[in-house]
C-alpha cells in the first residue's frame, strides 16, 4: 500500500515495489494475449504455427498455410452483437426528472458523437474478446480553446500497458486497490508533457545509473527494482524504464485506493445527505447551522495518484481529482473471461488455438498429399509406339497429334493412369477440425450458408438462440463497462460541467430552446400549426436529479429476423394463415423496398378483405331469395290448406242441416217443442262461453 502522507522517497519506493509485484502476475497472461492477438491477425501468415512447427515445414520446403477460420467466428460473433445491440440510457427515479432526464441524454448523446465512442466501444469489444481484456479511458481536461468549459474523452487502452492489483478477485477487477499504466515517451514527448522535470533526461541519459541501481548498466538494461537481477538471465520489456535502442523513457501512471473518512450531513432543504468536509464542517458550526443536524460519518475509498519514471517521482496527488467527481479509477476494464487460478483474464483464443492449428496441419497435408500424388498420364506398352520419345513430344505438344501402331488404341496397349484419389482419412480430419471449431467457439455461421440451406428454419432459430445463450456471459462483462463508462460521463455532466456549456450543447432546434437558465421542450400546436413550448425545466435542476442507467435496445436483430421470417414463409407455404403484413416485414432490409412490400400486402389484403366481402353478401342474397321463395310458397299452401278446411267445415255443417231438417219433419208437436228449448239451451251456453272468454 501506498502512503499519500510520506515522503516523495518513500512513495517512489512503495510504489516501485508494487510495480514489480503487479508486472511479475500479468506476465504470463501478457504472453498469451500476445500469442492470441499473432493468431487472429495471422500475423506475417505465420501468426497460427508454431515456431517449432515452421522450422520443421522450412526445413522440409513445405508452405505453412493458415485457413483463418477462428478470427472469422469472431468477427460473425461481433456482427451478431452489433445486430442488436443495447444502448445505456439515462432513466429518471422519480417522474418529475423525465425532462432532466431527456436533456441530460440529448447532452451524453453530443459527446458520444463528438468523441465517435461507437467505435471505442467496437475496439473495445474486439479486441477484449480476442486477448481477454481491455479498458475504457474516460477523461475529463479544461478545454484547450476555452478554458472555462471541459473537454470529455472516451479512448481505449491496450492491456499489454496495464498492470492490475495482482490481490484482485473478481472478474470484472472491481476490488483491486491499485494499477499501473505504462508509457514510452521520446525525449520531445517528455520534456512537453513534464517540462518541470526537462533536465531529467539529460541527467538520465549521461549518468545512466542512480544509487539503488535502478538503470545500472545503462539504458537498455533491467534495474533490480527490488528484486534479485540474478535470478532473471534476459532483458524483458515489461520490466524496463528505458530504452536505448529506441531512445524513449517509461513514464509509468499509478493510481491507488485510500481509505478515508468521509462526513455527511443530511440538506434540511431536500433531505438529501451531502459529503463535506472538515473546513466545511467549522463554518456551519460556526454560522449555527449545525443546530439539530447530525453529522454522519463513514469510511470510504478516495483515488490518489502519482507518476514516475526510473529514480525520480515526477508528480503525486494529494486529494481526488477535481475534474473527476466520480468513484473509482480513470481506467474501465471489459474482462471478456477470468481464470479464478491465476487471477488473470483471458479471451476466447484460448480454447480456439489447438482446434484451428489441427485445422491447420490437417488441411495442409491434405493438399501436401495430393500434390505429392502422380500427375494425369499414359500407360503405354513398349510396341504401341513407333519412338517413345517422339510419342512424348506429341502427347505434350499442344494442338500437336500423336501416332501409334496399328491397334494400339483398340487393343488396350494405351491405357489412362488412374487419378490421385484423397485419403478419406485426410478429409475426415478436415472436417473433424472444422467440427472442433463449431462446438468449441459455440458461434453460429451457418445463417445464409448454402449447404444449411436444406434445414428447417426452426432448426436454424434453435441453434442462434443457442449460441446467443453461449454469448451472454460476455454480453453482460461489456454492457456493464458500458453502464460504467456513461455513468461517468453523467455524473462528470452533472457536477462538473458549467451550465454555459449545457446551454451550448443543447441549443436551438425543434425539440428545444434554452433561455435565461431554463430548458423549454417545444412541441406544434395542432391547431395553429405552430411550435410552441409545451414543458419547461431549469438546467440547474440537473444538479439534484436522481437517475439509473438502463440498456435499452436500439436496432432490430436482423439475423433474428430473418430466421423467424423464414419460419413464416415456411408456415404460409404448409397452409397456415399468416398476416401478408408479417411476411411483408422480413423480406427484405431495405426500408424503401419493405415499405414498397407492406404497402403491396395491405392493399392486397384489403382487396382480398373487399372480395371476400363481396362474395358474402352475394351468397346472403341468394339465401334471402331462396328463403323469400319458400316463405311465399309456406304461405300459399296455409291459405290453401285453410280455403279446403273451410269448405269441408261448410259441407258438414250444411249435412247436418239436411239431417236435422228431415228430423223436424218427421217429428210432431210435441216433439217439436222439446226440440226448440234444447236449441235455446245449446245457444245459451254457447253465449256464456265466448262472453268468459
Amino acid at each position: 500500500m501506498i502512503d499519500p502522507k510520506a515522503s516523495e522517497d518513500e512513495k517512489l519506493r512503495q510504489a516501485r515495489k508494487l510495480f514489480v509485484e503487479a508486472i511479475d502476475h500479468v506476465e504470463h497472461s501478457r504472453g498469451e494475449m500476445h500469442r492470441a492477438s499473432r493468431f487472429y491477425h495471422n500475423t506475417k501468415g505465420e501468426g497460427q504455427w508454431e515456431w517449432e512447427d515452421l522450422e520443421a515445414l522450412r526445413d522440409q520446403g513445405r508452405p505453412a498455410f493458415s485457413f483463418n477460420i477462428a478470427a472469422a467466428k469472431i468477427r460473425t460473433w461481433i456482427g451478431q452483437y452489433q445486430d442488436g445491440k443495447r444502448k445505456p440510457t439515462v432513466m429518471p427515479k422519480g417522474g418529475e426528472d423525465r425532462l432532466l432526464a431527456e436533456v441530460i441524454e440529448r447532452v451524453c448523446d453530443s459527446i458520444y458523437a463528438d468523441e465517435d465512442v461507437d467505435a471505442t466501444d467496437e475496439d473495445v469489444l474486439e479486441m477484449g474478446i480476442v486477448r481477454g481484456l481491455k479498458f475504457w479511458h474516460p477523461n475529463v481536461v479544461p478545454d484547450p480553446e476555452d478554458p472555462g468549459l471541459i473537454q470529455i474523452e472516451v479512448s481505449s487502452v491496450d492491456p499489454m500497458e496495464v498492470a492490475w492489483d495482482p490481490n484482485a478477485r473478481r472478474a470484472d477487477l472491481s476490488d483491486g486497490r491499485h494499477f499501473f499504466w505504462s508509457k514510452w515517451l521520446s525525449k520531445g514527448e517528455f520534456q512537453s508533457e513534464y517540462p518541470e522535470h526537462a533536465d531529467e533526461w539529460d541527467e538520465l541519459e549521461e549518468g545512466g545509473a542512480d544509487e539503488s541501481g535502478l538503470v545500472s548498466g545503462g539504458w537498455g538494461e533491467v534495474g533490480d527494482l527490488g528484486r534479485n537481477e540474478d535470478e532473471y538471465d534476459d532483458i524483458r520489456e515489461d520490466t524496463r524504464l528505458f530504452d536505448k535502442n529506441r531512445h524513449k523513457i517509461r513514464v509509468i501512471h499509478c493510481e491507488y485506493l485510500v481509505p478515508v473518512k468521509r462526513k455527511f450531513v443530511v440538506n434540511p432543504e431536500n433531505g438529501i445527505s451531502e459529503k463535506v468536509d472538515d473546513e466545511q464542517l467549522d463554518l456551519m458550526r460556526e454560522m449555527g447551522l449545525l443546530d439539530g443536524i447530525d453529522v454522519t460519518e463513514t469510511w470510504g475509498d478516495e483515488v490518489y495518484t502519482l507518476e514516475f519514471i526510473g529514480p525520480k517521482l515526477l508528480w503525486a496527488s494529494t486529494a481526488d481529482n477535481p475534474y473527476q467527481p466520480y468513484d473509482g479509477f480513470s481506467l474501465v476494464p471489459f474482462v471478456c473471461f477470468f481464470d479464478d487460478e491465476t487471477r488473470t483474464a483471458y479471451g476466447m483464443f484460448r480454447n480456439l488455438f489447438d482446434p484451428q492449428m489441427e485445422f491447420n496441419k490437417a488441411r495442409s497435408v491434405t493438399l501436401q498429399h495430393i500434390a505429392d500424388q502422380p500427375k494425369p498420364g499414359l500407360i503405354v506398352e513398349s510396341d504401341a509406339v513407333e519412338d517413345p520419345d517422339v510419342f512424348d513430344d506429341q502427347l505434350h505438344t499442344s494442338g500437336e497429334t500423336a501416332f501409334v501402331k496399328a491397334g494400339a488404341v483398340s487393343g488396350g496397349k494405351i491405357m489412362p493412369l488412374p487419378l490421385p484419389q484423397v485419403s478419406p482419412a485426410a478429409i475426415e480430419r478436415s472436417q473433424n477440425g472444422i467440427d472442433m471449431l463449431n462446438l468449441i467457439s459455440n458461434i453460429e455461421t451457418e445463417v445464409g450458408n448454402p449447404a444449411a440451406a436444406q434445414e428447417a428454419a426452426t432448426t436454424h432459430l434453435l441453434r442462434y438462440h443457442r449460441s446467443r445463450m453461449g454469448q451472454r456471459p460476455i454480453i453482460a462483462h461489456f454492457e456493464r463497462g458500458q453502464r460504467e463508462v456513461k455513468q461517468r460521463i453523467v455524473e462528470t455532466v452533472l457536477r462538473v460541467m458549467p451550465d454555459r456549456q449545457i446551454e451550448m450543447i443543447l441549443g436551438n432546434d425543434d425539440e428545444w430552446v434554452v433561455r435565461d437558465g431554463m430548458a423549454y421542450q417545444l412541441d406544434q400546436n395542432p391547431e395553429t400549426g405552430e411550435t410552441v413550448p409545451v414543458q419547461q425545466v431549469p438546467l440547474r435542476g440537473l444538479r439534484d436529479m436522481r437517475y439509473d442507467i438502463t440498456l435499452e435496445t436500439t436496432s432490430d436483430n436482423q439475423t433474428l429476423n430473418m430466421i423467424e421470417h423464414q419460419s413464416l414463409v415456411a408456415l404460409h407455404g404448409a397452409g397456415v394463415p399468416v398476416p401478408p403484413e408479417l411476411l411483408a416485414e422480413g423480406a427484405t432490409t431495405s426500408r424503401a423496398k419493405r415499405d414498397q412490400l407492406r404497402k403491396y400486402a395491405k392493399d392486397t389484403s384489403e382487396a382480398q378483405q373487399r372480395q371476400s366481402a363481396e362474395m358474402q353478401q352475394a351468397q346472403m342474397d341468394q339465401i334471402r331469395g331462396v328463403l323469400t321463395v319458400e316463405h311465399a310458397k309456406t304461405q300459399e299452401q296455409q291459405r290453401h290448406n285453410m280455403s279446403t278446411e273451410q269448405l269441408d267445415a261448410l259441407k258438414a255443417l250444411s249435412d247436418e242441416q239436411i239431417e236435422m231438417l228431415k228430423v223436424w219433419e218427421k217429428a210432431d208437436e210435441s216433439e217439436k217443442q222439446t226440440m226448440l228449448e234444447m236449441a235455446k239451451l245449446i245457444e245459451s251456453r254457447q253465449a256464456r262461453r265466448e262472453t268468459t272468454y
